[in-house]
């Protein structure tokens, strides 16, 4: 070994035994700055007691504000910020102190102040180990300390830092849960009191969005009964309040297949006050809450948006320039047209055709397929939606979707263009000849096309034909087109392999079809490979 590799070896040693000492005696100079607080915390001199946990609120804005922790903070923000938190305070070593704090003291102010700090503590050193908020039983002390017999300082702070415990892992959550946690936040809310109400509605909101079964236990709860009584009694410009029940509503309506009608038309009422405020999260919560209704099996449900009038708001939704609201909307409008009810109506009364055209280029494919799935689930709907539906010239525009970039878009444009011709009469359906759907076909077909695509393109050819049949002079002219556009695409091999792989399914059925009108001649398969088709993607 050359004498450089040996000094740096044992440069290496030298920085290791550095770092070990450096961090023994960090270690040490923990182990006694604790053993100073806690003298202090016991002593009878309050002032020296409130040093430890006084000013801490500053401390907290600060830190979530720049993103940093607790220990990296500058000297001169430590100095003028309570003495818990220094650098030189183990995270473990300082939830054992509060607990001595928020169990031991009787000072109100240094329990408030106390609480204030746990509050952060979770807030901000989110890898707190699990074991130790447990072991150290701070969620039956916040529980016990979320009784009005106290200032309401202090039950505020403490059903803040349960909310807090709500919104961590799992675990955190799940404790609470099984400590009766959701009746303690429902304690809270029946005070009425505005402060502490906003905590525990955020906490439930929390508990709701963290798993179906703390969220079901909320449902059956009275929460929902105890939240209209508040709304219909409270000040309706507390923009915090509205916000938190906004989320409220859109976590606990994940489940609504297992909420009561009654409790359904109670959340619909909530947002219809909800929406009145300009705030765009609490747009998003309401829209993302009325998605959630909308995808409900009971259509009894999904009604109930419509009789309290906020179809409106979802088509003026599909005018905001905000993506995420866009988004909900569209995926919303095309739920409501998946009905078989004429109080959908209301929804083309607001204009929501042209608002759905005017999207049919928008950059988000996810959009652009809500779109496009909105209006295949019109066609589905009466001969006045669909006759509308061509004066519109929504056809013409909805083709394009045909020769989209993104395969689902194109899939769902299939889908729909399938779904009109199968449930229209034969005028509308040849009327799409006019607006040369061949050329959008010929455009669409290559040799990498995808299965299911493909069955709604031979699907849709299969339906000009019947058409055509009806009118003997235009059936030579829809083969011809047909026959045209396979074989100007090159796609004419695709049709005969597809045929000559197939013994069932409805692709082959399609494909020998559409041969035999303008070949003239069918085919037996003698391959028993079956051809597996993916079911159509459903929209979620």
């Amino acid at each position: 070994m050359d004498v450089a590799s040996m000094q740096s070896r044992f440069e290496e040693r030298i920085f290791g035994f550095q770092q070990v000492a450096g961090a023994e005696l960090l270690k040490k100079k923990q182990e006694n700055y604790a053993v100073e607080l806690r003298k202090k915390i016991r002593s009878q001199n309050t002032t020296k007691r409130r040093a430890v946990v006084s000013g801490h609120s500053f401390l907290l804005h600060y830190s979530e504000k720049e993103n940093v922790s607790v220990g990296n903070l500058p000297f001169h923000l430590i100095k003028m910020n309570p003495e818990l938190a220094s650098p030189d305070v183990n995270p473990i070593e300082k939830l054992r102190i509060i607990r001595e704090i928020m169990v031991e003291d009787t000072d109100r102010n240094v329990l408030d102040q106390g609480l204030e700090v746990l509050a952060g503590v979770l807030k901000i050193e989110v890898d707190t180990p699990f074991s130790t908020i447990v072991y150290l039983g701070f969620i039956p002390i916040l529980q016990r300390l979320m009784d009005y017999k106290y200032p309401t300082p202090i039950v505020l702070n403490a059903t803040m830092c349960l909310a807090n415990i709500c919104n961590g892992p799992h675990e955190y959550a799940s404790h609470v849960f099984k400590l009766d946690g959701i009746h303690s936040f429902l304690r809270i809310i029946s005070s009425r009191n505005i402060q502490p109400t906003i905590m525990a509605i955020r906490g439930l909101a929390n508990l709701c969005g963290d798993c179906y079964e703390f969220s079901t236990a909320i449902i059956e709860s009275n929460l929902i009964n105890q939240l209209s009584q508040l709304l219909e009694n409270c000040r309706d410009d507390n923009l915090e309040l509205m916000a938190v029940i906004s989320h409220l509503a859109r976590n606990i309506t994940q489940n609504a297949d297992d909420i009561s009608i009654e409790q359904i038309d109670k959340i619909v009422q909530w947002i219809g006050k909800l929406i009145i405020f300009q705030d765009p999260e609490i747009k998003d919560d309401c829209l993302k809450a009325l998605r959630n209704i909308s995808k409900c099996e009971d259509n009894k449900k999904i009604e109930l948006i419509l009789e309290n009038n906020l179809g409106e708001f979802c088509v003026q939704s599909l005018g905001n320039y905000e993506e995420n609201l866009l988004k909900n909307a569209s995926k919303i409008i095309a739920n409501f047209f998946a009905l078989d009810i004429e109080i959908t109506q209301q929804l083309l009364d607001c204009g929501v055709l042209d608002k759905l055209l005017q999207l049919i280029n928008h950059p988000s494919s996810e959009i652009r397929r809500s779109v496009y799935l909105a209006l295949s689930n019109i066609l589905c709907g009466t001969n006045y939606q669909k006759t509308k539906y061509l004066d519109h010239e929504i056809a013409a525009f909805s083709m394009r979707g045909l020769e989209d970039a993104d395969a689902n878009v194109k899939l769902e444009c299939s889908t729909m263009l399938k779904n009109f011709i199968n449930t229209s009469e034969y005028g509308l359906t040849l009327k799409l000849i006019e607006l040369r759907i061949f050329d959008y076909l010929k455009n669409a077909l290559d040799n990498d096309i995808e299965p299911d695509f493909l069955n709604n393109i031979l699907s849709i050819c299969d339906g000009l034909l019947e058409a055509g049949k009806q009118e003997q002079y235009r059936i030579r002219d829809v083969s011809n087109q047909i026959a045209l556009m396979f074989e100007e695409s090159g796609c004419l091999d695709v049709l005969e392999n597809i045929i000559g792989n197939m013994e069932v399914g409805d692709i082959f059925q399609y494909a020998q079809q559409i041969h035999e009108e303008y070949f003239g001649q069918s085919f037996d398969s003698t391959d028993t490979k079956i051809y597996e088709v993916p079911a159509i993607f459903e929209f979620s």
